[in-house]
């Protein structure tokens, strides 16, 4: 959206966003940081965060003038569509969200846990990089990513500071589902490794007991 804005006999054109796929991961995090500041301090920012008008000149606007701008942004936010995206595409390069979150590790998980218990909105970009990772091959709706490296996610959580903001706002409805699907998914996996490590030992010492290895 375009809007025209007088400083002394001067008008200028200056641009604000008409879409959160505008809006980056970062300025996002930003955003929501400003629920703690003051209500002209929210104003301000916010009109600077999502326009090209100086700071200078947004704290000289009419009221009704800083009305009218936050009125748009609200709207905007209103219309977001709730779809979530599986694959997305940052600095001309594809990720996938991960395929399947039953099989997701143990290590996955650890770092998404630790990033919940920093704090969300401030570690939503690590968060990503964890659940999506660059697509090694895909068939239609159907793909593959990159097996997790924990050494590799924050580097690529810096690229995802450039996320679109309509996508991270769309994979938040899927993160409630997130916590229930892991919190089911993780003791299965626990359980299942138990298992297989117990009757793995029992086997070894079944072998041992046939070779006269075994020990008293």
């Amino acid at each position: 959206m375009k809007v025209n804005l007088k400083k002394g006999k001067k008008l200028k054109s200056y641009n604000v966003v008409d879409s959160l796929d505008e809006v980056t991961l970062e300025k996002w995090t930003e955003l929501i940081k400003l629920k703690e500041s003051s209500n002209s301090e929210e104003a301000l920012k916010t009109i600077e965060l999502l326009s090209d008008i100086p700071q200078l000149l947004i704290s000289e606007l009419a009221l009704h003038d800083v009305v009218s701008l936050l009125g748009h942004i609200a709207e905007i936010q209103s219309k977001v569509e709730g779809k979530f995206r599986d694959t997305i595409i940052i600095d001309k390069k594809k990720y996938g969200f991960h395929p399947n979150l039953e099989k997701i590790t143990l290590g996955e998980w650890a770092d998404i846990e630790a990033c919940l218990k920093l704090g969300l909105e401030e570690n939503m970009h690590r968060v990503m990089a964890v659940l999506y990772r660059p697509i090694l091959e895909q068939k239609g709706k159907r793909y593959s990513i990159e097996s997790y490296d924990h050494n590799t996610t924050e580097v690529r959580a810096e690229r995802f500071k450039q996320m679109k903001a309509s996508d991270v706002n769309n994979s938040l409805l899927f993160f409630w589902s997130l916590g229930q699907e892991l919190s089911r998914s993780l003791p299965l996996y626990l359980m299942e490794r138990v298992k297989q490590l117990t009757k793995d030992r029992l086997t070894n010492k079944t072998n041992s007991q046939k070779n006269g290895t075994g020990s008293e």
